[in-house]
Parts: C-alpha cells; structure tokens; sequence
C-alpha cells in the first residue's frame, strides 16, 4: 500500500506540473505581449500548437513505454515540458512556437505512462478511484497555474519566473522518480497490459515480451 500512495503521489505531481505548464503561458500573456510583440489574444495559436503536438504524441505513449519504461518516459516528459516553457523566456514568436511544441510532446504521452506505474501496483477493486485520483492533476495543476503564476509575478518579471518554473521541473524530474524506483518498480514493466481490463491500454502499443 505505501508503494501505490506514492505512486498515486508522484504521478498526480507529475500531472499536475505538466497541466500547469500548459496553462501558464495563458495566465502569462497580458504581461508578457509587450515582450513578445504580438498581442494576448494571439495565445490561441499557442494553446492550439500545444494540443495538436500532444494529440500527435499521444498515441506513440505505449510504444515509447514499452521500450524505454514508464518512469523514463514520464522523465522524458517533465524535460520536454520544461525545456519548452523554458523557450518562452526568449520571447520571440517562432521560438515560443517551438517551445509549444515540446510541451506539447510532453504533454501527450504522460497518461500512457504514468498508467502503467499505476496498473502495475493497484489492486483491480481500487484502479478506477486511483486513475481518476491521477487524472485530477489535470485541474489542479490548471487551478495552481491561475492562482500561483499571478502571485508569483507580482516578486519577480515573467521572464525570470518562466526560468524559475522550469529549473523547478527539473529538480522533480530528477527526484521524483528515484522514489519510484527505490519502491522497486522495474524500468521495463508492461506485463500488467496482458492482464489489464483496459482496451485502451491493451490497444496501446505495449508489446508483451518483456
């Protein structure tokens, strides 16, 4: 049991970070369109190039899984996510394209992956309170993004908190899962998908030889 609190624990965070790194650059845009040059209401293009990477990136999570594991893939995540809201910092349009684009990459395959750290430790009666426990990060990290980014700004610019979200990213990233990996969850685990009730996870890509 105390393997899957802190699983459920590491993985809402994860959600949750990679949600509210999805949702800043929107909280973001009043103050930053002077920096930018283009004005606030042009943030739609941004969310639209987040979304479309990550529905592109998306499917390729259980293949990915399957042949690196869910704790680097969830790794690889956090990285993307940060290094592209770290791009914002530059402040130039084609660059914040790009910097979309990698949180969106960052953003599609954390379900796939951050499923399998869960299916593969939680009993079947509890797997729908547990998935739904982790899909709340959803929220919560597009709550903290609205109540914590406007608070930060007012102690320092956006361009320095844009710096400083990433460099916290990757501190999580780094500690988050070797607790993972010290509770004894194997890097390469995707035998669950043999036994799992979930077409979508069964659909996924997920090969069955490991």
């Amino acid at each position: 049991m105390k393997d899957l609190i802190v699983a459920v624990a590491l993985t809402l965070l994860v959600q949750a970070m990679i949600s509210m790194t999805v949702v800043a650059p929107a909280v973001l845009a009043p103050v930053a369109q002077a920096d930018v040059g283009v004005a606030a209401r042009s943030i739609g293009i941004f969310a639209a190039v987040i979304y479309a990477a990550a529905a592109l990136s998306a499917p390729l999570g259980g293949s990915l899984v399957a042949r690196h594991g869910a704790v680097r893939v969830s790794q690889y995540c956090l990285l993307l996510a940060g290094s592209g809201f770290a791009l914002c910092v530059l402040a130039r349009p084609l660059v914040l394209v790009a910097g979309a684009l990698l949180i969106g990459c960052g953003y599609g395959p954390i379900t796939p992956a951050s499923s399998e750290i869960l299916v593969a430790r939680t009993p079947e009666r509890m797997r729908n309170l547990v998935m739904s426990i982790r899909q709340s990060g959803v929220p919560v990290g597009g709550a903290l993004a609205g109540v914590v980014v406007p608070i930060l700004l007012l102690f320092s610019g956006a361009c320095l908190l844009v710096l400083r979200r990433s460099q916290q990213k990757i501190r999580i990233n780094v500690a988050a899962f070797i607790r993972v990996r010290d509770c004894g969850y194997p890097r390469h685990h995707a035998s669950f998908v043999r036994h799992s009730r979930l077409p979508y996870l069964r659909s996924s890509g997920i090969r069955r030889d490991r």
